[in-house]
């Protein structure tokens, strides 16, 4: 029913039964939901720490709100958990984490950016 309803309706929908908080199902109606609730929801991911989850999520998000979940990986040293939103992330964004990557971990650490880069 998704791609038949209008974005507000889809909105509350999910918001009612909870579906917000399952990024999975969440991943499923993505497509039809607006870039401001997305980021709405990738925000709350990132105030509670759940940036493991943000990966479904990342082809509808915005670059703003990519480097905005980047500024959060690199804040909780969580780099390793997310190597699954690399291909979304920006050239910024992706130059970053490298930095943080060489300083922490050294050179090998960049083996699963290297690809983005």
């Amino acid at each position: 029913m998704a791609p038949f309803l209008e974005e507000k309706d889809l909105e509350e929908m999910i918001q009612q039964y909870g579906f917000q908080e399952d990024m999975r199902s969440l991943a499923a109606f993505a497509p039809f939901l607006s870039k401001e609730y997305l980021e709405k929801i990738a925000q709350n991911c990132e105030l509670s720490g759940n940036l493991r989850d943000l990966g479904s999520l990342a082809p509808f998000l915005s670059s703003e709100a990519m480097d905005s979940i980047v500024e959060r990986i690199i804040e909780t040293g969580e780099v390793e958990e997310c190597t699954g939103l690399y291909p979304f992330l920006s050239h910024e964004a992706l130059k970053k984490l490298a930095d943080y990557l060489m300083r922490e971990q050294g050179p090998q650490s960049l083996q699963t950016l290297l690809p983005f880069l």
